[in-house]
């Protein structure tokens, strides 16, 4: 598993992030289960992925902290995903239903799931092989996810 938060302390420019970009899609060329988790550093930079693999749609699991413009991240992310599970992080997560809201006229089913941990296992278990987990938002729901991840090595 490859993470932009692996990358945090060397993606401090457009140019970083597009040689990550461009190595992560090497690489899930080459493994179909690559998983790309992206935290609230920006979504465009992640257009050449979705691009790369049209077919390819995402489960996303998706949390935002309070305050944030999550409606213009649903938007940037609805391209790519076939599927919401909407959750929330243990610190400043934006209350579940009006998270939820904010994907309401975009086309994607929707699902509310307590814990970032279990939206992750649950999209994971909605994932046929062809499909990607993309895990988006906060900061907070990305380092959770990161550590189930580390946990289950």
């Amino acid at each position: 598993m490859y993470t932009s938060g692996q990358c945090k302390n060397y993606m401090t420019d457009t140019n970083t992030r597009q040689i990550f970009v461009e190595t992560l899609t090497e690489l899930a060329r080459k493994d179909p289960k690559i998983i790309l988790i992206v935290g609230d550093v920006g979504f465009s930079y992640i257009e050449d992925f979705a691009k790369e693999f049209p077919k390819k749609k995402a489960l996303l699991v998706f949390g935002a902290s309070d305050g944030k413009n999550v409606m213009a991240m649903a938007e940037m992310l609805a391209f790519v995903s076939a599927k919401v599970f909407v959750t929330g992080a243990k610190y400043r997560a934006m209350p579940l239903q009006r998270l939820a809201s904010c994907f309401d006229g975009l086309g994607l089913e929707v699902e509310i799931v307590a814990g970032v941990e279990n939206a992750v296992k649950k999209a994971i278990s909605c994932a046929k092989p062809n499909d990607v987990v993309l895990v988006a938002g906060s900061c907070f729901v990305v380092g959770e996810a990161f550590e189930f991840f580390k946990k289950k090595k």
